[in-house]
């Protein structure tokens, strides 16, 4: 699940840093929490955003459903957050599923534990595509195979996602 903040160069801008980085923390602080009720952990920190996983380093048979009601939460705290947040954070949310690596890349000079694969790019692609599709999460058709009938979707399109030379069904889940 990858998250992304938008328009944090107009905060930037219009905040001191020390505004920012407490309104990152408090927002991020509640997010990590969210994250890991339902059994996920954050990969890392993007600056804006996050990278969250739902079955790494350890298997998760429902990963998945994870992921999207990981999603889920942190909308309804944000819909609760931009009640007193001026002006509202708007965001987005991408998932993927699939098998990724998930280790340590580097050497001796900069390590670091990180997750790669086809998975990982879809997630990251979904979330910038949210911008453009004018909604705060789209999940992958993988993913969306995997949930049944626990969730009602929206189907957003069947798109080339750069960089893959397959299509890709996108959904967007709406309950």
């Amino acid at each position: 699940l990858f998250f992304d903040l938008r328009d944090s160069t107009g905060m930037a801008e219009r905040m001191s840093t020390e505004e920012l980085s407490q309104l990152l923390s408090q927002t991020f602080g509640d997010m990590i929490d969210l994250v890991q009720a339902v059994g996920g952990s954050i990969n890392k920190f993007t600056g804006d955003g996050f990278l969250a996983t739902f079955g790494c380093p350890e298997a998760l048979e429902d990963h998945e459903k994870r992921a999207v009601e990981c999603a889920v939460n942190i909308r309804g705290y944000m819909k609760i957050a931009n009640q007193v947040i001026d002006p509202p954070l708007r965001y987005g949310m991408g998932i993927g599923t699939g098998r990724i690596f998930a280790g340590n890349v580097g050497n001796h000079k900069k390590i670091e534990y990180t997750v790669l694969g086809d998975a990982v790019n879809v997630a990251a692609r979904l979330e910038g595509l949210t911008k453009k599709a004018g909604v705060d999460i789209l999940i992958d058709g993988t993913t969306r195979d995997a949930l049944g009938a626990d969730y009602t979707f929206k189907k957003i399109i069947v798109s080339k996602i750069r960089g893959k030379a397959e299509a890709v069904r996108i959904f967007h889940p709406v309950a």
